[in-house]
């Protein structure tokens, strides 16, 4: 997807905790540097929320396990735009496809590359039979709205 799609990058980060396996499994494959990045800086060493290498003046690719909203994705942007990186594209296994997240993403000019949107998925299983018909029909009314489906639910 990477490639397909032309994202050019210097180093890999990866997100605490979910996205650094993933970030350096890309990076040992690909033999770019890979770097992570903390929720918030830790009170000892130093006190760096960018561990593993820098990144000033180099584009990076950020690398996401799962965008929900996107909050700690851009949280991890901005870290990193503040050590001098140039950021430009995020790379996701999977995500909701939340409409707050397309806008939070397009008003940091970010792009957010999904490798298997969660209806993709959910599609997929389907096919598959892992969902009866009432199971699929729970999991698509989350997908449509997922703020009102507790209530639903309750």
């Amino acid at each position: 997807m990477i490639q397909a799609r032309g994202v050019t990058f210097d180093v890999i980060a990866g997100i605490e905790a979910a996205g650094i396996p993933h970030s350096a499994a890309l990076g040992y494959v690909l033999q770019t540097p890979s770097v992570f990045v903390r929720k918030q800086a830790k009170a000892h060493g130093t006190r760096s929320r960018i561990e593993g290498g820098e990144v000033a003046g180099r584009r990076v690719l950020l690398v996401e396990d799962l965008v929900t909203t996107g909050g700690s994705s851009l949280s991890g942007v901005t870290a990193l735009r503040e050590a001098g990186a140039a950021v430009e594209d995020c790379a996701c296994i999977t995500s909701y496809g939340f409409r707050e997240a397309a806008e939070a993403f397009t008003a940091t000019g970010v792009r957010l590359h999904v490798l298997a949107p969660f209806d993709a998925i959910v599609a997929e299983a389907a096919r598959r039979g892992q969902f009866d018909a009432r199971a699929l029909a729970i999991v698509q009314d989350w997908a449509r709205d997922p703020h009102g489906w507790a209530e639903r639910y309750r």
